[in-house]
């Protein structure tokens, strides 16, 4: 309950008040876009099952292909990023930029 409590205070600070709102990094090509929607499945199942409900949906654009990606904080300065692949990151929040929703 304690973890839950952190990522909700987490994402409130981390989100503009908008209820579409999502924010991104850029790294050369490379994108990554988080959301607040609920993470999708085919990924959520790469994860373990008691953080599952704790992960937000993301998208990826990783070297010209596009990727659906699943998200946590995992600090109160980084994000671990799940990526439908297998693959993880971790990325600091403070280069994520808010961006308008698609």
């Amino acid at each position: 309950m304690k973890t839950a409590v952190f990522v909700l205070a987490a994402l409130a600070s981390f989100f503009s008040p908008t209820a579409n709102a999502q924010v991104a990094i850029q790294r050369g090509q490379d994108r990554v876009v988080l959301t607040i929607e609920p993470c999708l499945e085919h990924v959520q199942a790469l994860v373990k099952p008691e953080y599952r409900n704790m992960f937000r949906q993301a998208f990826a654009m990783i070297k010209g292909m596009p990727m659906d990606a699943c998200w946590i904080v995992a600090s109160d300065t980084s994000v671990v990023v799940v990526f439908a692949d297998g693959d993880t990151s971790e990325l600091p929040m403070a280069e994520f930029k808010s961006v308008p929703s698609i």
